[in-house]
């Protein structure tokens, strides 16, 4: 989408036209969002131009290709095209069922799509029952209630240990009787640690576009050596968005590009997996076998290797092949019908003309946005980490598979779960404003504010602070039928002091509510003088692009430093790995020269 190019300004000053982000008023055609003629809402992300061309397929669409606007699908020249192009998806999509459509859908590998479903519906899902993703475990009143699984497997076992939610007070006897001993690992003293957690960790990273890469980044902060392989040419990240994409992707990392197609690429990795501690992808399907990084040509060469799977879907099972990005794993784990909105989507299409639709769709494309990679990636890095422990303790490798689905089931855990006579689940009401009027954003005579008064005592904090005691005793009501005319009261409330004014009281009076944060995100993490002194954002140096600002810590340790590295230039590390594993300088030049691997040009010693 056309974009008006950001100005400068001075380092802390948020000018609100400088964006980060494109303002555009229709989806971009790799993520439409589409209704089958029985209301069912579909979320579609075929991003490349091979997904695209199975969509169109699938749909009958492929005619549309010999139109001069949409010849270069997904992309197009104009926000007019990419309307046009929604149109026709939208008026096609529903001229069938969701299982017409499923049937049609089913025969192609290459065609990321899911059904919009709600948390307490993605068990229902044929690749998510596959995986055992929801397990069944005693209720509170002993009914059968299914919860998320295993977060991840071992060695093709769920790893996880059963158990209901015990009784309020159930075990108080049993722990207040224990013996005191000493704790296992001694705390506190002691001198200061010599480096990061995962010092002297190696890790080999394989993985493309976000959410394995950016598990791996989140290790590479907690001092692991990773070692990006990319294809000689460059991994997707650094052609995707002009780029930018390759900053967070390759931040810390080490680039060796290399041609895994080729006899003497797969040798050059087959040295560095017996050095390697841990191993990821996010292949599907057979590519590992073919490229020589199976996990069974892997363990052969490295018992003690940690490889992991960092799938969408899962290395068996029905959808295992299928292709996921962000939206489509937002569509199936819930977290896009959750943040929609009361209403929202509708089911009952019938009445709805096309701008309705549109409109529909919209609200659905951009609440998809509570985005899935980075959830997926720290579910990724957790197991892991749990794996790096067992391996310490066994002294053995594993085979880890993670999947974004997974992870984003227990990013909604709260309500992902089933049980008979489970009460309807909380949805944010149709403005997306909040949960109730206790729990909501307020418009201020400038800005917004969040109020979040999830327990009586600050409920009555607030109204002491606004001088409205009377409201105290309404807690009840503003979590049932009263609900709304105390919103009422509060919004005319709020417009009475600006958000900052409002803020500043709260902190003095402990109440839990704060001025909403109305710059972009990147530039608040960037420049807010609060962020950077508690470490999110930190200054580095590239070889190529000088200082620059990037993401900071996820976590602080009170002994172990953490590390933050720049973008790295393709293969901006070939050569002093190859010369690592024993390559003289003259066979490092021949194979450069045959592109069986590739060099930065800058060069390093």
């Amino acid at each position: 989408q056309r974009v008006q190019p950001s100005q400068e300004a001075p380092p802390g000053h948020y000018d609100p036209t400088r964006i980060h982000r494109p303002r555009v008023r229709v989806p971009r055609p790799n993520f439409l969002t589409a209704v089958t003629r029985d209301g069912r809402w579909i979320q579609f992300a075929n991003t490349t131009d091979r997904l695209c061309v199975s969509l169109m397929e699938a749909l009958d669409l492929l005619h549309l290709y010999g139109e001069e606007r949409f010849a270069k699908l997904p992309a197009v020249f104009t926000e007019e095209d990419a309307e046009a192009l929604w149109e026709r998806v939208l008026e096609q999509v529903r001229q069938r069922t969701l299982d017409e459509w499923r049937a049609v859908f089913d025969q192609r590998r290459d065609l990321a799509w899911e059904e919009v479903r709600l948390p307490w519906e993605s068990h229902q899902h044929r690749q998510v029952r596959h995986n055992g993703h929801f397990v069944v475990v005693p209720g509170l009143q002993g009914q059968e209630t299914l919860q998320p699984g295993p977060l991840f497997t071992l060695d093709g076992v769920r790893a996880l240990q059963l158990h209901r939610a015990p009784l309020l007070g159930e075990h108080t006897d049993e722990l207040v009787s224990l013996p005191e001993r000493p704790p296992s690992v001694e705390r506190g003293g002691g001198e200061a640690s010599d480096g990061p957690p995962l010092a002297g960790v190696t890790i080999l990273d394989f993985s493309s576009w976000i959410a394995g890469p950016l598990a791996v980044s989140i290790l590479a902060t907690l001092g692991a050596r990773v070692i990006k392989i990319e294809p000689v040419g460059g991994d997707l990240s650094r052609f995707s968005t002009a780029g930018l994409l390759a900053f967070p992707m390759t931040q810390g990392k080490e680039s060796l590009a290399v041609d895994l197609t080729r006899p003497e690429g797969q040798e050059i990795v087959h040295r560095l997996v017996r050095r390697a501690d841990i191993l990821l992808h996010n292949y599907r399907a057979d590519v590992p076998r073919k490229l020589g990084i199976d996990y069974e040509t892997c363990r052969r060469l490295n018992p003690e290797l940690i490889y992991v799977n960092a799938s969408a879907y899962g290395d068996s099972g029905p959808d295992a092949g299928k292709p996921a990005f962000h939206a489509t794993i937002a569509a199936l784990a819930g977290n896009q019908a959750r943040q929609a909105g009361a209403g929202h989507p509708p089911r009952d299409i019938d009445r709805l003309g096309l701008e309705d639709l549109k409109r529909e769709a919209w609200r659905l494309i951009k609440a998809a946005e509570g985005n899935a990679d980075p959830i997926a990636s720290l579910g990724t890095a957790a197991a892991v980490l749990v794996a790096l422990h067992l391996r310490d303790r066994h002294r053995r490798g594993y085979y880890i598979v993670t999947t974004m689905v997974a992870s984003n089931i227990y990013a909604n855990s709260d309500e992902a779960i089933v049980f008979p006579g489970r009460p309807p689940g909380q949805q944010v009401d149709e403005q997306v404003l909040g949960l109730g009027p206790l729990y909501r954003l307020y418009r201020a005579a400038q800005g917004w504010v969040f109020l979040a008064c999830v327990q009586p005592s600050e409920w009555e904090a607030f109204c002491s602070l606004v001088g409205r005691e009377d409201l105290a005793g309404r807690w009840q009501e503003a979590w049932g039928e009263g609900a709304a005319h105390l919103a009422g009261e509060l919004e005319a409330l709020f417009l009475g002091r600006t958000a900052r004014e409002w803020e500043e009281a709260a902190i003095r009076a402990d109440v839990p509510l704060v001025a909403v944060e109305e710059r972009d995100p990147g530039r608040f993490f960037m420049e807010d003088p609060r962020m950077l002194s508690l470490g999110y954002s930190v200054d580095v140096v590239s070889p190529v692009h000088g200082k620059y600002r990037r993401h900071g810590a996820y976590w602080r340790f009170s002994r172990d430093r953490l590390t933050f590295g720049p973008w790295e230039p393709l293969g901006g590390h070939t050569v002093p790995i190859l010369r690592e594993l024993g390559y003289s300088d003259q066979q490092i030049s021949d194979l450069v020269q045959r592109r069986v691997v590739e060099a930065w040009e800058g060069g390093r010693a």
